[in-house]
């Protein structure tokens, strides 16, 4: 009888354990983060006092994303949606008109410290084909490519979850400045290794790169039009050709959905060297030393194409 008392106790006990635990985790707000970058800044200021989740993940773009079922109740669910811009994230339009519930939507993009760039009339070579920069008409949004601009991005992320945990707004804003060091670092660390590449020119096959380009003084010459299912025209081949020649364009640079196979021929008879730059990261793990990583990679890839591959 003693041993079942004992046993009915600890029974009880471990259930009111349960349910505390289950209240705590219940009050985890969900925090939804469009592309890998902006979630390893989210996660990086969050930590275990939110429960933030990534749409894009894998290879995915903004370009070509589309909403699950899955993902759109977990909009439904949020208290707070992190985003770079409506034109952007072209695909969220539709998904957050259904959306019901107070659903916070931070647009990371419109904060006042940022001074975000018009979109570049690439004289230089064949206009790109970026969908969402058509749909905007004037503005270029990758502005994570910025470390300078990540800590502004970081100030308003750790603002707004402290505006949504007031409760943790020391914690939030102790991260915040904590991540802010590791950035300026970060941007020393870039600086320096980029410095010996400075006049080097190249080209793109995706106009994204301006932030970048403009924090550490790149010589990019312009972006060129690939679909990648359709071959440079005659008429864009000669055009690259005169810019190539003009300006002593190094490399060349795509995307990881380009394949490298269909690439080389255009690179051989360019004769220019091929790299490759992927300004969301996707083929590193999301989490929060997502960023750091995404663009050491990128530093490394501009400085392995336009050293003549001896990086090391």
């Amino acid at each position: 009888m003693r041993y079942l008392k004992k046993c009915c106790l600890a029974y009880g006990f471990g259930m009111i354990l349960a349910c505390c635990c289950g209240d705590a985790l219940a009050e985890k707000p969900i925090i939804i983060t469009t592309i890998k970058p902006i979630h390893s800044l989210v996660l990086a200021v969050a930590g275990d006092e939110a429960d933030v989740r990534l749409l894009i993940g894998g290879k995915h773009s903004p370009h070509d994303f589309r909403l699950k079922p899955s993902q759109l109740r977990l909009l439904e669910q949020a208290a707070m949606l992190f985003m770079i811009a409506p034109h952007y994230e072209t695909f969220l339009r539709r998904g957050l008109v259904n959306v019901t519930q107070n659903l916070k939507v931070v647009t990371l993009a419109r904060n006042e410290h940022l001074q975000l760039l018009e979109l570049r009339n690439t004289d230089g070579a064949a206009p790109h084909g970026d969908q969402h920069h058509h749909e905007e008409g004037s503005l270029d949004y990758h502005i994570w490519l910025n470390p300078n601009y990540a800590m502004v991005m970081v100030d308003d992320i750790a603002a707004n979850l402290a505006g949504l945990r007031p409760e943790k707004q020391d914690v939030f804003l102790n991260r915040a400045g904590e991540l802010k060091k590791q950035l300026q670092k970060l941007d020393a660390e870039l600086a320096a290794d980029l410095m010996p590449i400075k006049e080097q020119n190249f080209l793109v096959f995706h106009d994204a790169y301006q932030y970048l380009e403009q924090a550490y003084g790149l010589g990019v010459m312009g972006a060129v039009t690939l679909q990648p299912d359709r071959p440079l025209s005659v008429k864009q081949m000669k055009k690259l050709q005169q810019v190539i020649e003009e300006n002593k364009v190094q490399c060349l640079f795509f995307e990881p959905q380009f394949s490298s196979e269909r690439l080389k021929p255009i690179a051989a008879a360019l004769e220019v060297r091929l790299g490759v730059l992927d300004p969301l990261g996707a083929e590193i793990d999301a989490g929060a030393a997502h960023y750091f990583s995404m663009m050491r990679q990128l530093a490394k890839n501009l400085r392995a194409c336009l050293s003549n591959g001896k990086f090391n």
